[in-house]
């Protein structure tokens, strides 16, 4: 009858077109309805149901996701798609950024969890499918691109305009899921007349499944050791490598370290750690501070079959060798000895010099007769050098160490070594050895010199008549590097000289040779 008016109306249809337009109404109501209803068309296996609306555009660290339907949240690959109704959620330090298909974005703080819930609207371009996050723990930031994006926080619900952003915060999500969306009462099963059953027992309730036992193994710190900062480090800071073993291999941990041994000892680390491979995890991290820390596993789900094996302690020791030495200073001058060398130097100052350590603003010098002996001498700089003996000549070997504690407690120190100084006799100069005088008149002159020496008051000379020098002939202290011995009798001469300041004296230098003759015939 529909087909019969319409043919016969004023616009003049064919019957063909009259069909054309009721088929292509049938198919709108029906696309309508199944676009309200929410049933999808697309598939991603078994468990991913739901229409796709963007995907995980990047993560760091543990990002979980739970499907419609499943009531465990698994793990989630970077770029992967996601669908409506699919909860997400981050672990501590964790985050996630969703880029939805219509090029809005969602990101994701730590400890944080929110659900996909797009809403169908009427308008009057037809049906149109609004975006909508559930915001149930953490911190979500919504950008909106093209199009409104609504973020609903318990009982409040904020709208999104095109191209602005909004920041919601919940309460910080603690292992908890996203509930999942009511389930329809099954059907009452159709009642079955049964036979009466003869006398029995009750019968027993099935036991309940095991619970799943997980086994772990610590590799690395073991229990009590210690770890140092790196000889020569630019910083007091240790590295730590945590290393374990778990069986079965796809269990997550937390792993959580507390600086101190009790139990409840401030966490200094949480982190959320799925295993690599093959049940082998790792993680690194730095100790800023030294002392002894705790460590231990905590699994996500399941027990441990030995709790006792998933915790160990560690020491980080707080000296470590950071101080690199300098050449010492002898009245400014790199010197082990007195000897003279390009100039004379009068002034005797020892100047100990090391390299500044970053953020040391004083250090401590220790002085001692070697390794193992207690200190002679302490003394503290503020300064990378420390002045010692002024106006005095130190002659031997004395060891010194430097050391200084960083902010965080750390005790750096350089290595103990010595520093030599000898004090030398001069070197004899004229005459040369075994130099032989030919005596002409009564009053013969023979001139002794010798090379000075730095920081010396006095020489003393002596000449003598044996090479023992039991037989003297002539001693003297003198200022000057020179003497002149005047009318020597005929015969052998030996002669040396050492050098003197204030209590403190030169060996004698090797002595030389010289000899007297008179003169024989006519002069």
């Amino acid at each position: 009858m529909l087909v019969r008016r319409m043919h016969k109306s004023r616009l003049g249809l064919k019957r063909s077109e009259v069909f054309i337009i009721i088929f292509a109404t049938i198919l709108l109501l029906a696309v309508g309805w199944v676009y309200f209803s929410g049933v999808g068309f697309l598939t991603n296996g078994s468990s991913q149901q739901g229409q796709r609306v963007g995907i995980l555009a990047e993560s760091a660290g543990t990002v979980r996701r739970e499907l419609l339907g499943e009531s465990v949240f698994g793990p989630i690959e970077t770029n992967e798609a996601l669908f409506n109704e699919d909860t997400i959620v981050t672990a501590a330090g964790s985050s996630a950024r969703v880029e939805l298909d219509d090029g809005s974005t969602i990101e994701l703080g730590p400890n944080a969890m929110i659900r996909l819930a797009y809403e169908s609207e009427f308008s009057l371009t037809g049906i149109s499918r609004v975006p909508k996050v559930d915001v149930v723990a953490g911190q979500v930031t919504g950008r909106a691109k093209t199009r409104e994006l609504r973020i609903r926080s318990g009982e409040k619900v904020v709208s999104i305009p095109k191209q602005t952003s909004q920041t919601l915060k919940s309460p910080v999500w603690k292992k908890t899921r996203a509930p999942l969306p009511p389930k329809a009462p099954p059907a009452p099963a159709k009642a079955v007349i049964m036979p009466s059953p003869s006398p029995s027992p009750s019968p027993v309730p099935p036991p309940p499944p095991p619970r799943k036992m997980v086994q772990v193994e610590l590799i690395s710190p073991k229990l009590g050791a210690h770890l140092t900062v790196p000889s020569g480090a630019a910083s007091p800071v240790v590295p730590v490598l945590f290393e374990w073993q778990i069986t079965p291999a796809d269990q997550s941990v937390t792993i959580i370290v507390r600086n101190g041994t009790d139990p409840e000892s401030p966490r200094v680390l949480e982190q959320v750690v799925a295993p690599a491979q093959q049940g082998k995890g790792s993680y690194r991290w730095t100790a800023e501070n030294p002392g002894e820390y705790r460590w231990e596993l905590r699994l996500l789900s399941g027990e441990w079959q030995k709790p006792e094996t998933s915790k160990a302690g560690f020491v980080v020791d707080p000296e470590f060798d950071g101080i690199r030495l300098l050449e010492p200073l002898v009245a400014g001058h790199a010197s082990t000895s007195n000897q003279l060398r390009k100039k004379v130097l009068k002034n005797f100052d020892i100047a100990l010099r090391w390299q500044p350590y970053p953020g040391l603003k004083k250090y401590r010098v220790e002085l001692s007769k070697g390794p193992g002996k207690r200190p002679l001498m302490v003394r503290e700089s503020d300064q990378p050098s420390l002045s010692l003996n002024r106006d005095k000549v130190f002659s031997g070997e004395i060891y010194y160490r430097v050391s200084g504690e960083t902010a965080q407690g750390f005790q750096v120190h350089s290595p103990l070594v010595p520093f030599r100084f000898s004090f030398l006799p001069p070197v004899l100069t004229l005459p040369n050895d075994g130099k032989r005088f030919v005596s002409k008149t009564e009053r013969a002159k023979v001139l002794l010199t010798w090379q000075k020496t730095n920081f010396t008051e006095n020489y003393e000379i002596e000449i003598a008549r044996d090479s023992e020098f039991q037989q003297v002939h002539f001693r003297a202290v003198k200022q000057e590097n020179f003497h002149i011995l005047t009318n020597p009798p005929a015969g052998d001469f030996y002669w040396r000289v050492r050098s003197i300041s204030g209590k403190v004296m030169s060996p004698m230098s090797a002595a030389q040779r010289f000899s007297v003759v008179s003169s024989v015939g006519p002069p």
